[in-house]
């Protein structure tokens, strides 16, 4: 019976000093990190410095959230303040926004659209002359028609032009080394919008990597700050050998940033795995977000991600995730 104590002791002592180790070490990302997979105990304990890790801190919440839904699931959650949408500057037709505009104005939350400018015939000559063609005037009626539909809001439109341009990947053609070209594009285009409607803010929307200080075109033509946050483990494992938390993504993406002294958003996040991994991480971030003061809204991508995006050896990842997360108590 001694015998048996010892080693329950021993035991207890051993898991007490993992426990420790990893919260000095990874203070809160440790906490998630042990407790995840028993999260129906510790969110049932009457403990509140362990049930905290399980609920958003509405209390001392800090960010308005926003969401990219196209399928309708947050259309009762009542914490949502903006709603996205994207559309190809190539394909857009005459009025194809206004009822997007009326559903928002309903829900009173206000419009972000990204605007992404693709070139007209995506050939590679059409692909590589896509600033050029944008200087000569070649894209003004789509820039004109889609701007002038932007006065059908009733609310000001949060306007994202050309996003994750320092990402040169071959996904998008304005995301390319041609820093010049991107600077001299977006600052064309935020130029011509505003001339005709200028109740609008504008947002400068890399992903936040460690050259995107070379695309930015000015403090005069950004009035936020963008960027984009995803968490894919299967991804993160093969490529740095351990999933990633919020922090471990956006604190180098916001030092990135941060000296441009511009209100930021994360314009496109999310978060895939199974349900109990999902919530764990978001929460997590969200709670998180109170580190960042510049930090001003969080935008949940709630959508299957485009095929192939993330290389041909991974499944496509699906971030649509339980909208009941943003349901506020309060």
């Amino acid at each position: 019976m001694f015998g048996n104590n010892i080693k329950l002791f021993l035991i207890f002592l051993t898991v007490f000093l993992i426990v420790g180790i990893a919260i000095k070490i990874r203070s809160n990302d440790a906490v998630s990190g042990i407790v995840w997979g028993y999260k129906s105990v510790i969110c049932d304990s009457k403990l509140e410095f362990l049930k905290k890790k399980c609920n958003i801190d509405w209390k001392n919440l800090s960010i308005n959230f926003g969401v990219y839904d196209p399928e309708g699931h947050f259309d009762s959650i009542n914490t949502i303040a903006i709603e996205h949408r994207f559309i190809k500057w190539t394909e857009y037709q005459k009025g194809q926004l206004d009822d997007f505009f009326n559903h928002v104005s309903s829900k009173n939350r206000w419009p972000m659209i990204t605007i992404e400018p693709f070139s007209f015939d995506n050939s590679d000559e059409s692909k590589r002359s896509l600033f050029d063609d944008i200087a000569s005037g070649k894209y003004d009626e789509a820039i004109e028609t889609i701007c002038l539909d932007f006065k059908n809001s009733k609310n000001p439109v949060f306007i994202r032009w050309g996003q994750e341009m320092e990402n040169v990947t071959g996904r998008y053609p304005w995301a390319s080394n041609d820093t010049s070209g991107y600077i001299a594009s977006y600052r064309y285009f935020v130029n011509k919008c505003r001339e005709i409607d200028g109740k609008n803010f504008y947002i400068w929307s890399p992903v936040g990597h460690s050259n995107v200080k070379g695309y930015y075109p000015g403090g005069g033509f950004v009035d936020l700050v963008g960027l984009s946050v995803f968490e894919f483990p299967q991804w993160d494992i093969n490529n740095y050998g351990k999933t990633q938390s919020f922090d471990e993504i956006f604190s180098q993406r916001y030092r990135v940033v941060k000296g441009f002294e511009k209100p930021i958003i994360i314009a496109e996040l999310g978060v895939t795995g199974d349900k109990d991994f999902q919530k764990s991480w978001l929460i997590n971030a969200i709670n998180s977000s109170q580190k960042y003061p510049l930090l001003k809204t969080v935008s949940y991508f709630d959508a299957v991600d485009s095929p192939g995006v993330w290389g041909e050896k991974y499944p496509t990842p699906d971030w649509r995730i339980n909208p009941e997360i943003f349901t506020s108590p309060l």
